[in-house]
């Protein structure tokens, strides 16, 4: 017998929308937050029960307490503050997310982070590697990760995601062919969305709580070579990198992941999924 049956997605955005429909469509009670009202009958439509939630930093929605009736919620709320600034506000955040989640005793938790918490290495990164975060954002992260963590009676799956890319963000856009880009050789550290929503959903399927995973693709070409082949797959003016080199020749390993779900990559060279995107 399942454990989960409802599922509330906090940021039903660019994943969190098409990650609902697919939970949905597996038959999950799917409920989905948004900032926004008219995004609001849009989730309806997709067959997401709606609310409208806002952190200022606390949780304010009516019925705001009603989307976190259910058995488990999937944090998918990026970090996002000013230039230059740092990250209290998204913990300020989290810390009111996380206090809300044990008031109404839900214990199955997904926080999507980042491979941004690694920063720069020239080695091959595992989920045991240091974390040595050089961004705000990936700093943030690391913060929120622990703050995750250190709440012992929740099963808290971490997924730190690479680089996403799929319908609207192709990586052929990513870059401006006017300006010369650094890193040509640094290798990419990417995944397809559609990757992520298959692994998340293989999580519920199994029922496999806690942990921290890696999520990119198999394939990890030079940042010269994959973003040459993107351009010119859109019939756009290729990237211009210059000679210089001084970003982290790092790779981030998806091993565990496949191993634990024993999972296949249904794009696991994205190189060759560009046609269709």
């Amino acid at each position: 017998m399942k454990t989960i049956r409802t599922i509330s997605i906090l940021g039903c955005g660019w994943l969190g929308l098409p990650l609902g429909e697919r939970l949905k469509n597996v038959g999950y009670h799917i409920k989905g937050s948004t900032t926004r009202k008219e995004k609001s009958f849009f989730l309806y439509d997709k067959g997401i029960e709606p609310y409208i939630l806002t952190f200022n930093p606390h949780l304010q929605g009516r019925l705001s307490q009603d989307f976190f009736d259910t058995n488990s919620v999937i944090v998918n709320i990026p970090p996002s503050f000013p230039k230059n600034g740092d990250g209290t506000a998204f913990l300020e955040r989290i810390e009111q997310i996380i206090k809300t989640i044990k008031e109404a005793n839900v214990k199955f938790i997904i926080f999507t982070s980042s491979t941004s918490v690694y920063g720069n290495s020239d080695e091959e990164i595992t989920e045991s590697s240091p974390l040595n975060a050089v961004t705000n954002r990936g700093k943030a992260l690391i913060e929120a990760e622990k703050m995750f963590q250190a709440e012992k009676k929740l099963k808290t799956t971490i997924l730190r995601i690479g680089g996403m890319v799929g319908p609207d963000r192709h990586p052929g856009k990513f870059f401006s062919f006017e300006k010369k880009q650094k890193g040509a050789f640094t290798p990419v550290n990417l995944i397809h969305r559609e990757d992520v929503i298959n692994i998340i959903a293989e999580l519920y399927r199994l029922e496999r709580w806690g942990g921290v995973y890696n999520l990119t693709s198999d394939k990890h070409p030079s940042r010269r070579q994959f973003y040459t082949f993107a351009t010119l797959a859109l019939e756009r003016p290729p990237a211009i990198f210059s000679k210089e080199n001084s970003y982290p020749n790092r790779i981030i390993s998806n091993k565990k992941i496949k191993r634990i779900l024993r999972y296949k990559m249904k794009y696991p060279d994205l190189e060759k999924v560009f046609c269709e995107m």
